[in-house]
């Protein structure tokens, strides 16, 4: 650091003998002057070198001027004046100095040119410009080596900030930088069984996990008319049904054949089946048939002229018909060994659809029944043969039905705590459908009133929000299309979204950080 320098000024004014000045040299010749000024001024103000060489050529205008002394004297009290403005300014920039620099080589050298120069009070200062030139030159040498070292300094300090600054950067940047993964969990749907064990609550023995129900064995009847499969072609038709409609005054009796056209097929001829009498004014039906029976002759509903009437007639009385005449073949019916097999298959249907309905009403406090007839115990019985003719014919079934009635509440929630039980430790159960359980009967005991039932079911399973499904060890330091390949290879989630932060980093910087508290993962059901 630049020593402080101290200096002390005292102008001398002259006496009235002569304006000269002299330097005091003790304390009486300092009371004998006239005027004293003590200057001590520190500003931070740098002079320039337009303003020294203004210096300069105003002390060299000063000597030419010697010739005439009271130019002289003004010269000299401005010379003065100069002297301390110059003075201040250079004290001043050397204070400036002083704070900037703080190399302890700057201070040895700052330390050396003063000792040189005395850090001694300077007590005034002669009239010879040399000297002032030469401090003014000493005093440009150290401001120029100051002002070097000023500018090697800054160079260091800016290095060192922008160092710092990058420190700073990345020290926010893994402040601030993480990476959240959301995943989407498969539902899978999963089917399981289990087997229930019911015992009979009035007759039977129960036990730990058995379910108390009824277990009953009734008789059911049941029968029905079938038709027999077996038909043999012994005619056809072409047959329908008209009104006939007499607008005249007398009755017109009509005899069994009397022909009949209809009026938009002319070429086609229909007879009448049996006599009739139509009284005057009024109508009558009557079936037709086709002379001469083929499919063409299924015609639509039309009116039918009677061609056997007087002309004169034909338009009061005439026939229409409502209906399509229908074409159809006249068949014989027999029974063959087919027809008993599907009556009976019919039968046991109809055995059973009665049999729910009348166990449902005996059994309806229980929330689940199973009835199972016993094959064994079928009997059945019809009242034709083999070939018998006929249009129709009767037949019977009797049989045991076996009925396991239990409470479906709690064999729902056995299942559902056996399906849970079952699931491997990363899953859990998201939903049970307790409305869809499947119950067949698989053995049965009436006699001593107990009976197994089976009993499917399946849920929706999902992993757990804790479950371990990406290993984060494996992910870390990769980039986000790695990243994207890693989570799809995952069987066990459906979706995921991935979300970087800064959110503002291009996708070629973002990946996923190195320290494993900067990934978050979290499983969205």
């Amino acid at each position: 650091m630049v020593s402080a320098v101290k200096i002390k000024i005292i102008d001398e004014d002259a006496s009235e003998s002569g304006g000269k000045t002299k330097k005091a040299t003790s304390s009486k010749n300092s009371k004998a002057k006239t005027s004293q000024k003590t200057l001590k001024k520190k500003r931070t103000v740098k002079p320039t070198s337009s303003k020294k060489k203004e210096i300069k050529k105003k002390n060299l205008s000063n000597k030419k001027e010697k010739n005439d002394d009271s130019v002289i004297a003004i010269q000299e009290d401005e010379r003065d004046e100069k002297k301390e403005e110059v003075k201040n300014d250079i004290f001043a920039n050397i204070d400036s100095v002083k704070r900037i620099i703080e190399s302890e080589k700057e201070k040895e050298e700052e330390e050396n040119i003063l000792n040189k120069e005395g850090n001694n009070t300077i007590d005034g200062i002669s009239g010879d410009e040399d000297n002032d030139l030469n401090f003014l030159e000493k005093e440009e040498k150290i401001i120029e080596s100051n002002t070097k070292s000023l500018n090697l300094y800054k160079k260091i300090a800016y290095f060192f900030i922008a160092l710092v600054l990058l420190l700073v950067v990345i020290v926010l940047y893994f402040s601030f930088v993480r990476v959240k993964i959301i995943l989407i969990p498969n539902q899978e749907k999963v089917s399981n069984n289990m087997i229930f064990e019911i015992y009979d609550k009035e007759n039977g023995n129960s036990s730990k996990g058995m379910i108390a129900g009824a277990i009953r064995e009734e008789s059911i009847e049941s029968s029905s008319v079938f038709e027999p499969s077996g038909t043999e072609v012994i005619g056809k038709e072409a047959v329908g049904e008209v009104t006939i409609i007499n607008n005249y005054s007398q009755n017109q009796p009509l005899v069994a054949s009397t022909r009949m056209i209809p009026v938009n097929n002319p070429d086609k001829l229909f007879r009448l089946k049996e006599t009739v009498n139509v009284p005057a004014g009024e109508e009558v039906k009557a079936e037709i048939y086709a002379d001469e029976p083929s499919p063409d002759m299924a015609i639509k509903a039309t009116r039918f002229t009677i061609p056997g009437l007087w002309a004169g007639l034909q338009d009061k009385i005439y026939a229409e018909s409502s209906n399509d005449i229908v074409y159809r073949q006249k068949v014989k019916k027999y029974i063959v060994d087919s027809d008993f097999d599907n009556a009976k298959k019919d039968l046991r249907q109809k055995l059973l659809s009665e049999a729910k309905e009348k166990i449902n009403e005996d059994y309806k406090e229980y929330g689940e029944i199973i009835y199972k007839i016993d094959e064994n115990s079928i009997v059945s019985d019809f009242s034709n043969k083999t070939g018998d003719e006929l249009d129709e014919f009767t037949g019977s079934i009797k049989a045991d039905v076996i009925i396991v009635a239990f409470d479906s509440d709690k064999a729902s929630d056995m299942a559902k705590k056996k399906f849970i039980s079952s699931l491997s430790s990363n899953k859990e159960l998201i939903s049970f459908d307790d409305t869809n359980i499947i119950y067949a009967l698989n053995n049965y005991n009436v006699s001593d009133g107990e009976a197994t039932v089976n009993a499917s079911f399946e849920g929706r399973t999902s992993i757990k929000e804790n479950a371990k499904i990406i290993e984060v060890d494996k992910i870390l330091g990769l980039k986000k299309d790695q990243l994207d390949t890693y989570l799809g290879d995952l069987s066990d989630i459906a979706g995921y979204e991935v979300k970087f932060y800064p959110s503002f980093l291009p996708d070629f910087l973002k990946k996923v950080p190195r320290l494993v508290d900067k990934v978050q993962i979290e499983i969205k059901k």
